[in-house]
């Protein structure tokens, strides 16, 4: 659904110090998501497959690039994958994967600055069943210095999934 900076990426590589520094930031951003996600639907993350549609990533990007045309390309990655996941009319579903993701990405990048910490949209999808999409995003800022890039960059963890709770 979102890709990651490839210049960050491989400077974070070549080095294991970073590398390590890189997963303890990834492993502390995914278990505060997972928390988020916990409150927020009232169950534990579903398995792929308690849920028509799960999608959890880390992504790096420099400022830069979170912007529309970014966003734009992650609400139609989880657009096809409702449309690939849901058998019966995914109309609801698409719109609601819309929704949701398109309100934490205003959460995000709404002000014109990258906020950090964990953002979160949940909605209730019409129609038969008690389906639910919901999109859970973890943000930090990483210092140049530390990770050893030539500018500052954030690091996200992402959570997307598309379930009926009662399965979860």
């Amino acid at each position: 659904m979102c890709e990651s900076n490839p210049d960050i990426m491989a400077q974070i590589q070549r080095s294991e110090k970073i590398l390590e520094e890189f997963n303890q930031l990834v492993a502390k951003l995914q278990t505060e998501a997972a928390v988020a996600f916990k409150n927020i639907a009232k169950v534990p993350i579903p398995t792929i497959f308690q849920a028509d549609v799960l999608e959890q990533n880390n992504m790096v990007q420099y400022a830069t690039g979170y912007n529309a045309q970014a966003g734009a390309a992650i609400v139609k990655g989880a657009e096809n994958l409702v449309i690939a996941a849901i058998t019966e009319d995914p109309a609801p579903a698409v719109t609601a994967a819309a929704t949701v993701i398109n309100t934490v990405i205003g959460q995000i990048v709404g002000s014109g600055s990258i906020s950090t910490g964990v953002k979160e949209s949940s909605v209730k999808i019409p129609g038969p069943g008690n389906r639910f999409a919901v999109c859970v995003v973890n943000t930090d800022h990483a210092k140049k210095d530390r990770f050893f890039t030539d500018q500052d960059f954030y690091s996200s963890y992402y959570i997307f999934a598309v379930f009926s709770p009662q399965e979860a």
